[in-house]
Protein backbone atom coordinates (compact mmCIF):
# COMPACT_ATOMS: atom_id res chain seq x y z
CA UNK A 1 0.00 0.00 0.00
CA UNK A 2 0.90 3.70 -0.44
CA UNK A 3 -0.10 5.07 1.97
CA UNK A 4 2.12 7.38 4.94
CA UNK A 5 3.73 5.08 7.77
CA UNK A 6 2.59 7.98 10.44
CA UNK A 7 -0.97 8.02 9.30
CA UNK A 8 -3.77 7.85 11.72
CA UNK A 9 -5.81 5.22 9.93
CA UNK A 10 -3.61 2.39 9.99
CA UNK A 11 -6.63 0.17 11.13
CA UNK A 12 -8.19 1.15 7.67
CA UNK A 13 -5.02 1.07 5.75
CA UNK A 14 -4.35 -2.80 7.73
CA UNK A 15 -7.91 -3.79 6.38
CA UNK A 16 -7.19 -3.26 2.79
CA UNK A 17 -4.49 -5.88 2.48
CA UNK A 18 -6.12 -9.28 5.08
CA UNK A 19 -5.41 -11.46 6.86
CA UNK A 20 -6.09 -9.19 9.52
CA UNK A 21 -7.93 -9.05 13.12
CA UNK A 22 -11.41 -8.54 11.25
CA UNK A 23 -10.76 -11.53 8.84
CA UNK A 24 -10.41 -15.48 9.96
CA UNK A 25 -9.57 -17.99 8.20
CA UNK A 26 -11.57 -21.56 9.17
CA UNK A 27 -8.50 -22.11 11.78
CA UNK A 28 -8.96 -18.99 13.92
CA UNK A 29 -12.45 -19.28 13.97
CA UNK A 30 -12.15 -21.32 17.23
CA UNK A 31 -9.59 -18.37 18.58
CA UNK A 32 -12.13 -15.72 18.23
CA UNK A 33 -12.45 -13.64 21.47
CA UNK A 34 -15.38 -14.90 22.98
CA UNK A 35 -18.54 -12.41 23.51
CA UNK A 36 -20.35 -13.30 26.35
CA UNK A 37 -24.28 -12.36 27.15
CA UNK A 38 -24.39 -8.78 28.89
CA UNK A 39 -21.88 -7.64 25.80
CA UNK A 40 -23.62 -9.19 23.45
CA UNK A 41 -26.64 -7.50 24.54
CA UNK A 42 -24.85 -4.13 24.16
CA UNK A 43 -23.62 -5.37 20.53
CA UNK A 44 -27.31 -5.93 19.44
CA UNK A 45 -28.70 -2.72 20.69
CA UNK A 46 -25.70 -0.60 18.99
CA UNK A 47 -25.92 -1.18 15.47
CA UNK A 48 -27.30 -4.32 13.25
CA UNK A 49 -25.19 -6.67 11.40
CA UNK A 50 -24.39 -7.03 7.78
CA UNK A 51 -26.49 -9.44 6.79
CA UNK A 52 -26.42 -11.65 3.47
CA UNK A 53 -28.14 -14.74 0.94
CA UNK A 54 -24.20 -15.63 0.44
CA UNK A 55 -23.67 -19.20 1.20
CA UNK A 56 -21.55 -19.30 3.85
CA UNK A 57 -22.19 -16.42 5.64
CA UNK A 58 -22.99 -17.27 9.49
CA UNK A 59 -25.25 -14.81 12.16
CA UNK A 60 -24.34 -12.06 13.83
CA UNK A 61 -23.02 -14.49 16.81
CA UNK A 62 -21.83 -18.10 16.70
CA UNK A 63 -21.79 -20.66 19.35
CA UNK A 64 -18.59 -22.59 19.19
CA UNK A 65 -16.86 -25.05 20.96
CA UNK A 66 -14.26 -24.55 23.86
CA UNK A 67 -11.56 -26.51 21.95
CA UNK A 68 -8.69 -27.01 24.08
CA UNK A 69 -6.93 -24.35 22.19
CA UNK A 70 -9.00 -21.74 23.38
CA UNK A 71 -9.06 -22.88 26.70
CA UNK A 72 -4.86 -22.81 26.41
CA UNK A 73 -4.99 -19.40 24.75
CA UNK A 74 -7.43 -17.64 27.58
CA UNK A 75 -5.46 -19.62 30.38
CA UNK A 76 -2.22 -17.51 28.75
CA UNK A 77 -3.88 -14.42 28.45
CA UNK A 78 -5.25 -14.88 32.32
CA UNK A 79 -2.36 -15.79 33.92
CA UNK A 80 -3.30 -16.65 38.15
CA UNK A 81 -7.30 -16.65 37.28
CA UNK A 82 -7.12 -20.36 36.11
CA UNK A 83 -10.25 -21.62 38.55
CA UNK A 84 -12.14 -18.74 36.79
CA UNK A 85 -11.50 -19.32 33.27
CA UNK A 86 -11.98 -22.63 33.10
CA UNK A 87 -15.25 -22.27 34.95
CA UNK A 88 -16.61 -20.00 31.87
CA UNK A 89 -14.75 -22.28 29.49
CA UNK A 90 -15.63 -25.88 30.74
CA UNK A 91 -14.35 -28.93 28.55
CA UNK A 92 -17.09 -29.50 25.81
CA UNK A 93 -18.95 -26.58 26.52
CA UNK A 94 -19.52 -23.63 24.16
CA UNK A 95 -18.91 -19.80 24.09
CA UNK A 96 -20.28 -17.05 21.85
CA UNK A 97 -18.13 -15.46 19.06
CA UNK A 98 -18.64 -13.20 16.50
CA UNK A 99 -19.94 -13.94 12.83
CA UNK A 100 -18.02 -14.00 9.70
CA UNK A 101 -19.19 -14.15 6.27
CA UNK A 102 -18.23 -17.02 3.97
CA UNK A 103 -15.07 -15.48 2.62
CA UNK A 104 -14.38 -14.89 6.56
CA UNK A 105 -14.83 -11.21 7.21
CA UNK A 106 -16.40 -10.04 10.70
CA UNK A 107 -20.38 -9.53 9.83
CA UNK A 108 -19.72 -5.91 11.52
CA UNK A 109 -17.65 -4.97 8.89
CA UNK A 110 -18.97 -2.82 6.46
CA UNK A 111 -17.37 -0.62 3.30
CA UNK A 112 -15.81 1.67 5.45
CA UNK A 113 -14.61 -0.35 8.36
CA UNK A 114 -15.77 -1.37 11.57
CA UNK A 115 -19.93 -0.53 11.67
CA UNK A 116 -19.73 0.11 15.14
CA UNK A 117 -18.59 3.46 16.44
CA UNK A 118 -15.00 3.28 18.03
CA UNK A 119 -16.04 3.19 21.38
CA UNK A 120 -19.54 0.92 21.00
CA UNK A 121 -17.11 -1.81 20.01
CA UNK A 122 -16.69 -5.26 21.54
CA UNK A 123 -13.97 -4.68 24.41
CA UNK A 124 -11.75 -6.95 22.92
CA UNK A 125 -11.68 -5.28 19.51
CA UNK A 126 -10.99 -1.72 21.49
CA UNK A 127 -8.11 -3.83 23.01
CA UNK A 128 -6.79 -5.52 20.35
CA UNK A 129 -3.64 -5.28 19.69
CA UNK A 130 -3.46 -4.45 23.30
CA UNK A 131 -4.01 -6.09 26.43
CA UNK A 132 -3.20 -6.44 30.50
CA UNK A 133 -0.40 -8.51 32.00
CA UNK A 134 0.87 -8.23 35.17
CA UNK A 135 -0.71 -5.09 35.65
CA UNK A 136 0.53 -3.26 32.64
CA UNK A 137 -0.27 -2.52 29.29
CA UNK A 138 1.36 -4.41 26.46
CA UNK A 139 0.91 -5.21 22.78
CA UNK A 140 0.01 -8.95 21.63
CA UNK A 141 2.20 -10.84 19.35
CA UNK A 142 -0.08 -10.84 16.68
CA UNK A 143 -0.13 -9.75 13.14
CA UNK A 144 -0.51 -6.57 13.51
CA UNK A 145 0.33 -3.28 10.99
CA UNK A 146 0.48 -0.66 13.91
CA UNK A 147 2.90 -2.91 15.46
CA UNK A 148 4.77 -3.19 12.43
CA UNK A 149 5.30 0.26 12.11
CA UNK A 150 5.73 1.24 15.80
CA UNK A 151 8.58 1.97 17.09
CA UNK A 152 8.46 1.90 20.88
CA UNK A 153 4.79 1.87 22.98
CA UNK A 154 4.35 5.38 22.29
CA UNK A 155 4.10 5.45 19.05
CA UNK A 156 2.03 2.41 18.76
CA UNK A 157 -0.54 4.64 21.45
CA UNK A 158 -0.66 7.16 18.35
CA UNK A 159 -1.28 5.25 15.40
CA UNK A 160 -4.01 3.43 17.73
CA UNK A 161 -5.38 7.34 18.51
CA UNK A 162 -5.53 5.53 22.33
CA UNK A 163 -3.62 5.93 25.65
CA UNK A 164 -3.21 3.61 28.29
CA UNK A 165 -6.45 4.98 30.38
CA UNK A 166 -8.68 3.55 26.85
CA UNK A 167 -6.29 -0.02 27.47
CA UNK A 168 -7.17 -0.06 30.87
CA UNK A 169 -10.98 1.11 30.80
CA UNK A 170 -11.66 -1.39 28.00
CA UNK A 171 -9.59 -3.84 29.78
CA UNK A 172 -12.23 -3.08 32.95
CA UNK A 173 -14.83 -3.53 30.65
CA UNK A 174 -14.19 -6.85 29.67
CA UNK A 175 -13.42 -8.59 32.76
CA UNK A 176 -16.82 -7.16 34.13
CA UNK A 177 -18.87 -8.68 30.51
CA UNK A 178 -16.73 -12.02 31.72
CA UNK A 179 -17.65 -12.43 35.33
CA UNK A 180 -14.02 -11.77 36.56
CA UNK A 181 -13.11 -9.01 39.53
CA UNK A 182 -12.29 -5.80 38.31
CA UNK A 183 -8.37 -4.83 38.84
CA UNK A 184 -7.62 -2.51 41.04
CA UNK A 185 -6.70 0.87 39.61
CA UNK A 186 -3.44 1.17 41.82
CA UNK A 187 -2.31 -1.86 40.58
CA UNK A 188 -2.78 -0.87 36.53
CA UNK A 189 0.66 0.56 35.44
CA UNK A 190 0.98 2.61 32.43
CA UNK A 191 4.28 1.95 31.27
CA UNK A 192 4.08 -1.23 28.91
CA UNK A 193 6.25 -4.30 28.80
CA UNK A 194 7.15 -7.06 26.44
CA UNK A 195 4.67 -8.60 24.02
CA UNK A 196 2.00 -11.35 24.95
CA UNK A 197 0.90 -14.54 23.40
CA UNK A 198 -1.82 -13.75 21.46
CA UNK A 199 -4.36 -16.28 20.98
Amino acid sequence: MSSSKNSPDVCTRCAESPPTCCVLSEVEKELCFPIFPDEQKQLEQATPARTSDQPGCEPPFVKSPNTPELIQAMLRLFPGEEDAIRELFPDGGEHVRLGTDADGYCVFLGDSGCVFSPGKRPAHCRLFPMWVDGNKPRYLDAQCLAIEEARGMAMLYRLLDTDPACVRAAYQELRRFWGLPPMEEDDLEENGGDAVEAP
